[in-house]
């Protein structure tokens, strides 16, 4: 979640939960922990007084940062050890895993 707000910027609950294929419920539960912890702040949407523009604060940019090492040196490991049509297969297996444990 904090990388798609830190990509877009801006973003409302329901555009998060859209890109993440998730009910507004859940990722209003989400936005509540994030918020909680300081990775996340809100403020109100411009155009739309019934929403919230969420945007990464300073705290989340930092945790973003710190794990891009971590997750860059997974994907070097996935793109060593698979071809790029495994890769889309494991991709496409995972989406179809995740939805099946959807309520």
């Amino acid at each position: 979640m904090l990388s798609i707000v830190a990509a877009r910027g801006g973003v409302t609950q329901r555009e998060v939960a859209k890109q993440l294929g998730l009910n507004e419920s859940a990722v209003t539960g989400m936005v509540a922990r994030l918020l909680n912890m300081s990775l996340l702040e809100r403020e109100p949407h411009d155009s739309d007084a019934r929403a919230w523009q969420l945007q990464v604060s300073p705290r989340g940019r930092a945790t973003l940062k710190s794990i891009e090492k971590p997750f860059g040196a997974i994907n070097s490991v996935i793109e060593d050890t698979l071809e790029a049509e495994e890769i889309t297969r494991l991709a496409d297996y995972l989406r179809r895993l995740a939805a099946a444990f959807e309520p």
